[in-house]
């Protein structure tokens, strides 16, 4: 699903162990081993409770918002699924198994 050359990839700033392509993840470390994401599955974004932190007379708070990709990913022989995550308020990325290879 993804094809670029090694100079359009880049790791994210404060992300060394996810490499995105215009934002988008591509490849990955995850315990060590190194990830080509061959298919995206899914994407969504979610917001914080907003509405939990507005008051009367008050202007809607700036909270964070978090992005997420589920792939199917693969070292050398296996294709796994994840979901990767990235805290647009930290800055950071969680990478989460959610299946076993095939």
């Amino acid at each position: 699903m993804f094809e670029y050359s090694d100079q359009e990839l880049v790791p994210l700033t404060g992300a060394d162990e996810v490499v995105a392509h215009e934002g988008i993840p591509v490849e990955f470390f995850y315990k060590g081993r190194a990830f080509h994401i061959h298919a995206l599955l899914s994407k969504w974004k979610e917001t914080a409770e907003w509405w939990k932190h507005i008051g009367e007379n008050q202007q809607v708070p700036a909270l964070g918002e978090k992005l997420y990709w589920k792939v199917e990913a693969a070292p050398i022989g296996t294709v796994n699924t994840f979901e990767i995550e990235f805290d647009l308020a930290t800055n950071s990325w969680q990478i989460r198994p959610t299946s076993r290879g095939r």
